[in-house]
């Protein structure tokens, strides 16, 4: 089985990796750089899905690959509140899709006054914390969570979720 990663953050890929683990005794990844063709950092939840659907079409076309995952990042505002999760979109060789959603939490307004001016959310982190690169080690939630949690951790759960329908299909239709 090939599975085809819409990106080379090796944060996703670990978590993409850690999901398909717990179904799947034998499976290549490959990753390659997808386009989300939405903004670097979406502001709403319908982004977060079209990015993540784009990038997972695109990756399992492009490698002929069995399953094509997308995962993408944003916000989505609730209630005059700004949260930070991440959509996850598993689609089959069929055009069947599963998708996904991880834990979300709330970001300090320091963060989302950046994020208004262009930033994406890991520049951010990163001049916080003067690291290089957060998004690709603990990201956000680690930093918030006095790594309790870490991206992966949520991307993973997310995967997890994407996958539910190919590996209960009786139940969805598939």
């Amino acid at each position: 089985m090939k599975i085809a990663i819409g990106s080379k953050n090796p944060v996703k890929i670990r978590a993409v990796k850690n999901a398909f683990n717990k179904f799947f005794n034998e499976f290549e990844l490959v990753s390659l750089s997808a386009p989300s063709n939405v903004s670097n950092m979406p502001m709403s939840l319908k982004e977060m899905i079209e990015g993540a659907r784009n990038r997972a079409i695109y990756s399992i076309k492009k490698e002929d690959a069995d399953f094509g995952v997308g995962l993408e990042g944003g916000c989505e505002e609730i209630d005059g509140k700004i949260f930070l999760e991440g959509i996850v979109i598993v689609v089959d060789k069929n055009g069947k899709e599963g998708i996904g959603r991880s834990a979300a939490v709330n970001l300090p307004e320091l963060f989302i006054k950046e994020i208004k001016k262009g930033k994406e959310l890991g520049e951010v982190i990163d001049e916080i914390t003067n690291q290089k690169n957060s998004k690709q080690k603990g990201g956000a939630v680690s930093f918030l969570t006095s790594d309790k949690l870490k991206r992966e951790d949520e991307f993973t759960d997310a995967v997890i979720f994407a996958i539910v329908p190919f590996i209960k299909r009786e139940i969805y239709d598939l």
